[in-house]
């Protein structure tokens, strides 16, 4: 009751859209992690699932302390925050 038809019938059409976008998207990025594992034998998915991936290169490691743990728990309930006050709105 708060929008027209129209807009409603073009949001509708935008979200369908979209859709059809994330899922080509997510069927890219799966093809992807499957060529890297099959073709070039590279793990991935522990890698993503364990952040940890050895590098072949001298690359500086992340820092993974206490202090940028605490920032990331800030920033996720920051975030989980904002989306509760959207959803209540």
């Amino acid at each position: 009751h708060r929008v027209s038809g129209a807009l409603s019938s073009l949001l509708t059409t935008w979200h369908r859209l979209n859709e059809n976008i994330l899922i080509a998207l997510v069927v890219v990025h799966v093809a992807a992690i499957a060529y890297y594992r099959l073709r070039l034998k590279q793990d991935l998915i522990g890698p993503m699932l364990t952040g940890d991936a050895l590098l072949s290169s001298p690359y500086p490691g992340s820092p993974d302390n206490l202090s940028m743990r605490l920032r990331a728990l800030v920033i996720a309930t920051v975030c989980a925050a904002l989306v509760a006050w959207i959803v209540a709105r």
